[in-house]
This record gives structure tokens, sequence and C-alpha cells, in this order.
């Protein structure tokens, strides 16, 4: 298997809560590029609406940079503090895509 083969693509949604849409929108933009330096990490999407639901879609190199990862990843997250919540997806959950011929 080649190493184009083992990428993958996670596709995480989120909410933010009432009122910190704009605060969390200038420290997402503050924390850009360090969630772009994260080895393993191809691309990655953010997109959400005015009413704070998002999607955070990330192409990466394997499914183990992607676990690699995670301690960086929950380390920058935790910067956002309380601006998020739990909500219902919709039956949408965080899900894993394997690119491969």
């Amino acid at each position: 298997m080649s190493d184009e083969s083992r990428m993958c693509a996670t596709v995480e949604p989120y909410k933010i809560r009432s009122g910190k849409v704009e605060e969390a929108t200038q420290l997402g933009k503050k924390l850009r590029s360090e969630f772009q330096k994260i080895p393993g990490r191809k691309h990655m999407i953010d997109v959400f609406n005015n009413d704070g639901y998002g999607y955070t879609i990330s192409i990466w190199e394997s499914p183990e940079a992607k676990a690699a990862a995670a301690s960086r990843l929950d380390e920058l997250g935790g910067q956002f503090g309380d601006m998020f919540e739990e909500f219902e997806a919709h039956d949408f959950q965080t899900v894993e895509y394997f690119v491969g011929k």
C-alpha cells in the first residue's frame, strides 16, 4: 500500500456557544498557523455559520499521523476554553475516510 493510499480525512462537527462566535473566530485566526503546522496534517478546512454550528475537515498523511497529533490538537483546542458546547449533531459523528485506489 502506497503512502498516498493511507491518507485519511476526518470530518468533525462542533458548536460555538451563543455570544462566543466572534471571540472564537478571532482566536481561530490567531491559532491558524499553529493548527497548520501540526505534523501529518496536509490540509484543514473549517466552516461554520453565524449560529456557531460548524465542521472541521482535515486531510491526514495517515491514521497514525492523526493519532500522533492528538495531544497537540487537545492543547490548541484547549485554548478555546468554554467557547464550545455539547450538541446533538443530527446523527452525524466524527468520521474517518481512507483515500486510496
